[in-house]
């Protein structure tokens, strides 16, 4: 009898939705953000806090001056859509005219966006002008990273380690890191770029370009142009892209590495 009545009682609790599994995900819902009175939030920290995995973050196409952004659940992010002209009755626009810019608060200490252990996909970015990493993935991070530019940062444009990021109409220019201004990859990191420009960066010590060690791939496909990239001093080499170590893989399909420069070896690459 007792068997009997404890079995009709989780019956009864799996139907009421009381079996102890009652936190379902939320369903995924957009987030807008922008300047207006009817946006719910005017920062994208704001929003990245609120969110909840699933969720997709639309932002407005103007300057946003932001502490260091970490995004460790997977999220969506659209970037430049116009601001609703009344502001008292919409937020944005519904088509996008441009990008998002994201430039570092005061005092920032890390990446202007880092991607932690999640899968995050981001549109119509800019990144810059950061005194750390422009962008960030790392813990077995995916982003994917399109129609977007991440340039003039002083410790380099994208830095990946253990992590996945796949560029896609892409520009990585004018920035700057000891080993791989434009992209520093390392510990087994994989990135892919497709129809790309990684251009203008410098490396003083090796990869202006693209520096790439620890088992780490390269993938330059659908023309990429890994161009115009410096060594200016100390190691010298590999202007365009540095291979360092056993394990590390370099893939050129229909693309172009040129006017890259080296002080010593491996201009183009090394």
């Amino acid at each position: 009898m007792r068997k009997a009545t404890l079995g009709w009682l989780l019956v009864m609790l799996m139907v009421l939705g009381l079996d102890g599994d009652s936190s379902a995900a939320p369903a995924p819902v957009t987030r807008e953000v922008g300047e207006n009175d009817f946006c719910v939030y005017h920062t994208i920290a704001a929003a990245i806090a609120a969110a909840n995995p699933g969720d997709t973050i639309k932002v407005q196409n103007k300057i946003f001056v932001e502490p260091s952004l970490l995004v460790n659940k997977s999220l969506h992010f659209i970037g430049g859509y116009g601001k609703a002209l009344y502001g008292d009755l919409a937020c944005l626009t519904l088509t996008g005219t441009g990008r998002a810019t994201v430039q570092p608060q005061a005092g920032s200490t890390g990446p202007l966006f880092r991607v932690q252990g999640a899968t995050v996909r981001v549109e119509w970015f800019v990144f810059e002008q950061g005194a750390h990493a422009g962008v960030a993935v790392d813990s077995g991070g995916v982003l994917s990273l399109e129609n977007s530019i991440v340039q003039d940062n002083a410790d380099g444009g994208l830095t990946v380690v253990g992590a996945t990021a796949n560029l896609l109409e892409t520009e990585i220019l004018g920035n700057r890191r000891d080993y791989g201004g434009g992209i520093s990859m390392d510990g087994g990191a994989h990135v892919t770029a497709s129809a790309s420009v990684i251009a203008d960066n410098e490396g003083p010590q090796q990869g202006a370009g693209v520096y790439l060690t620890g088992g780490s791939v390269f993938e330059a496909v659908e023309s990429t142009r890994i161009e115009l990239n410096v060594t200016p001093s100390a190691c010298l080499d590999g202007g365009g892209i540095a291979a360092i170590g056993p394990g590390t893989e370099v893939i050129i399909d229909a693309s172009e590495v040129s006017g890259n420069t080296a002080l010593d070896r491996g201009g183009g690459l090394y």
